[in-house]
């Protein structure tokens, strides 16, 4: 029995078994990787699913700046060049800096018009030469690439049972869509925002699969904050201390509308009412304050832009901390293992100058949203 048999045996399907192996080949070769990430065709309540990313990888530089990739992957029947345009068309609409198409053995013409659109494609004979020369075993299944610990996650933790399932339901929901589709500082907000109703709603007991579950949307969470931390230090990595501190302030107070341009826009409104009043009403009188919007910032903000200070200041710390905190939480915290660091240094080379990173970003989590210290070995 091969190891693919062996995998289909357990309940994963062809399709489910070549996205893990899409997945592990993605962070050999040095991506953090996500599955599943949904495309819609709108925020609000009343939308359609364009489509979903079956693997989605993101590589942070030493300076933060960051490049995507896209793997599409088909293990049955598809025509191909029908496939290649609508990849050519969902790469442009995800910003996806590259985009990679993994199916049955096509032909050589296919390819040559697949790489005139920017798009690379192999088959999977060819993906089995490629994990040998990065020496991936058929055996090697660990942390978020193992289906046998991460299948269905996301879907079980949206069926826990907790006095408002809802939350759950739309954490679930953020995690594997809106996420991806806001600016970065609304999604560090409601990832505190969504760490906190966690802690605040973790259901009293739990079977040992929702219990995994639960965890694994932490973990996430996590990791996605790490991210979205990593896209603002490459916003203000040239800016002075002095104009980062206010532009993160901004950016968590406004998101999409600048608070300049808020005020702006107000003000604009009290005028057009003032003059629409004096015109029924001449001899009426009120006045304005000149800083109509003055919003406090929140609560973690000075730890926050703590964070941030050390992230820019320490670039090689936190260089590569995605693959290192997605296999140290998804191999050994989210299995209760104990840590193995020759084992983690094979998979993440700059695991040893992670480490400070890894305690800074955790003790910031515990501070800010009360998730408890021993859900991380590192510090607890």
């Amino acid at each position: 029995m091969t190891k693919e048999q062996g995998k289909k045996q357990k309940g994963f399907n062809k399709g489910d078994y070549l996205e893990y192996r899409a997945k592990r080949l993605l962070f050999h070769m040095g991506y953090y990787t996500t599955q599943g990430v949904i495309v819609k065709s709108s925020l609000k309540d009343a939308y359609d699913v364009v489509t979903d990313l079956d693997v989605y990888g993101v590589y942070i530089h030493k300076d933060f700046r960051k490049k995507s990739v896209w793997l599409d992957c088909k293990s049955g029947f598809t025509k191909p060049l029908e496939r290649i345009s609508w990849i050519k068309g969902v790469k442009q609409e995800v910003d996806a800096d590259d985009a990679i198409f993994i199916t049955k053995r096509i032909r050589d013409t296919v390819k040559t018009f697949a790489r005139d659109s920017s798009i690379q494609i192999f088959d999977r004979d060819m993906l089995s030469q490629i994990e040998e020369s990065y020496g991936i075993g058929e055996d090697d299944w660990k942390g978020s690439w193992n289906p046998d610990t991460m299948n269905n996650k996301i879907k079980t933790f949206s069926q826990l049972n907790s006095p408002d399932n809802k939350h759950f339901k739309d954490i679930a929901n953020f995690i594997s869509s809106d996420y991806w589709a806001i600016d970065y500082y609304s999604q560090v907000k409601k990832v505190i925002t969504a760490l906190k109703t966690i802690n605040n709603e973790t259901p009293p007991s739990l079977r040992e699969e929702d219990s995994k579950a639960f965890m694994w949307s932490i973990y996430k969470l996590i990791i996605l904050f790490t991210l979205s931390l990593l896209n603002i230090s490459r916003e203000l990595y040239f800016f002075s201390e002095e104009e980062r501190n206010t532009q993160l302030l901004d950016g968590l107070l406004s998101s999409d509308i600048p608070l300049k341009r808020r005020n702006e826009i107000l003000k604009a409104s009290y005028s057009l009412a003032y003059e629409l009043v004096r015109d029924k009403f001449p001899d009426t009188k009120f006045s304005f304050d000149k800083d109509m919007i003055n919003i406090a910032p929140p609560s973690y903000f000075e730890a926050l832009k703590d964070l941030l200070s050390r992230v820019i200041k320490n670039p090689f710390t936190y260089y590569d901390i995605l693959r290192s905190m997605d296999f140290l939480l998804m191999e050994y915290d989210l299995n209760q293992k104990g840590y193995n660091e020759k084992e983690i240094l094979n998979y993440c080379s700059k695991f040893e100058e992670n480490k400070v990173g890894l305690k800074s970003i955790f003790h910031f989590i515990n501070q800010v949203t009360g998730i408890p210290k021993d859900y991380f070995q590192i510090i607890s």
